[in-house]
Order: structure tokens, then sequence, then C-alpha cells
């Protein structure tokens, strides 16, 4: 899977525009793929898995982050921790989308930049995605945040960037 994820992944990476002095946040860090890419653009790396198998992985894939056993629902950091937060193909397994949402806005920095990658089944339907009104509702929950948003397409993923 991390194999076929790669592309996606390089382009996440990409859009979050890293400079090397910015506090990121991945969401959903699967085995690690991600964080091994952000890693050497991040002062800081953290992340969030809801499963210990996946947590284990990934630390094991870069030790340099911080990586904890736990959900978007509830991330143990505090208001405005980070200047970059990405996720990648777990937008759709989140209990509770605006909440969810509403939190990962609560832990960005003003001015901060918001990445979430996942595969437009209206394009292509293969493995884990959203089809594009579930896209839109993403979109829409930013924009009620007063996020300004962009959603983008590369093949069939979408990509919904989002600044505070």
């Amino acid at each position: 899977m991390a194999r076929l994820n790669r592309p996606t992944a390089e382009q996440m990476v990409r859009r979050l525009k890293l400079s090397g002095s910015e506090d990121v946040l991945e969401v959903g860090v699967g085995p690690g793929l991600g964080l091994e890419l952000l890693h050497p653009g991040a002062r800081r790396l953290c992340g969030v898995d809801p499963s210990p198998t996946m947590v284990r992985m990934a630390s094991c894939r870069v030790p340099a982050a911080e990586v904890r056993e736990t959900g978007v629902s509830s991330l143990p950091w505090g208001d405005a921790s980070f200047d970059r937060i990405c996720s990648m193909n777990s937008v759709m397994l989140w209990p509770d989308l605006r909440h969810d949402l509403r939190e990962l806005v609560r832990v960005l920095r003003p001015a901060g930049r918001l990445v979430i990658a996942v595969r437009d089944h209206s394009i292509e339907r293969k493995y884990g995605g959203m089809l594009r009104s579930e896209i839109d509702g993403v979109v829409d929950t930013l924009r009620s945040l007063a996020l300004s948003v962009k959603l983008g397409h590369h093949q069939a993923v979408a990509y919904i960037e989002a600044v505070r």
C-alpha cells in the first residue's frame, strides 16, 4: 500500500509548502510514509493514528517523530500548536467529520496550512475514498470554520488545501 500511496504522499507534502521552520502534524500516519517524507522539511514532526500497530510502525520508520495512539477527535495538543497539518486517505474514516475538522482548526496556528488528500471515487473507484459530494462537504465545512479553501485534483486524488 505504501508504494501505491507514495505519489499521493509526495504531492501532499509539496502542497504543504514547508520551509523547514514549521511544526507539522500528520493525522492518520499509517505505517509512516507521510512522516518519512515530511521529516526533512519539518522543525517538529508529530503524528496520530488510532491503531497501535500503525503507531509502532511509524515510530520505527521515523524515530524523530512524536507519534501518539489517538484519533483525530481529541488531539493531545494545545490550541494553535501546528503551522502545518496533513492527512492522507483517512478523512473518510473520521467518526464525526464536522467535530474532527474543528479539532484540526483548533490546533492549527493563524496563517497555518491544512492539506487533506483523499481518493475521489467520482473519478476512480479503487480503494478507500470519498464521493465528490462528500469531498464538497469537507470543503464547505472548512469554509464555515473561516478557512480559505481550494480544491484541486491530481490524477484520481482530491487535495483539499485550506489556510487559516
